[in-house]
């Protein structure tokens, strides 16, 4: 939000230090506040193209093939894939690292990890207008977006499910390029120095089990 988040380095996380900019306006938006001079807003529909999955039917449904990727496949809730082994419009294809947006039931934004797979309905692939918006720091930005939607939708409350009319108008803030990439990297390292913390605890829980 309106903190400003100020890296002295770009490349990388040392030497990244947080403080406030000297100026600030107005986004004009609640949710994002007061901005930085320089930054500016957009609506998510105008940074990206979103390309919902394909309805595969159970029919489709192989022990062969290519994966789908479903909504539990993302969540990692699943170990069990389906698979599909005829051939579809390329646009489906997930590659790893691609960004996702699952829009019904468990609503969020993901990074796909695992190899090459096809993409099922209920969930986006977002290719972003990198001019505009680094996909490093686009899936920062879809998972506050889609924190904050459900915030202002459910109060609190899960979506049941995300309408594309609703996701593509949010409005969204943009830092220059250089202090995208600056954020996400610094974001990056410190979410893994968390998950790290994490399983080290879970693995001492394991031995004092």
């Amino acid at each position: 939000r309106g903190g400003g988040l100020h890296c002295r380095q770009a490349q990388g996380c040392e030497g990244v230090t947080l403080e406030r900019y000297a100026a600030y306006k107005d986004s004009g938006v609640e949710w994002i506040g007061e901005i930085p001079e320089g930054w500016t807003k957009s609506k998510l529909k105008y940074i990206g193209n979103y390309i919902n999955g394909f309805a595969f039917k159970p029919s489709d449904w192989s022990s062969v093939g290519l994966p789908i990727i479903r909504i539990q496949d993302v969540t990692g809730s699943s170990d069990s894939p389906n698979y599909y082994s005829g051939e579809i419009d390329k646009r489906y294809l997930v590659n790893p690292g691609d960004l996702l947006v699952s829009w019904a039931a468990t609503i969020g934004a993901f990074r796909w990890r695992d190899d090459i797979a096809w993409l099922n309905q209920h969930i986006f692939k977002a290719q972003m207008n990198e001019a505009v918006c680094q996909k490093s720091y686009a899936y920062w930005l879809l998972s506050a977006s889609i924190d904050e939607l459900d915030h202002e939708n459910k109060h609190g409350i899960m979506m049941a499910h995300l309408t594309g009319s609703v996701f593509n108008n949010f409005e969204v803030v943009l830092p220059p390029i250089v202090e995208q990439k600056a954020i996400s990297s610094y974001l990056d390292k410190k979410t893994a120095e968390i998950d790290e913390i994490v399983g080290e605890v879970e693995r001492s829980i394991g031995l004092l089990r």
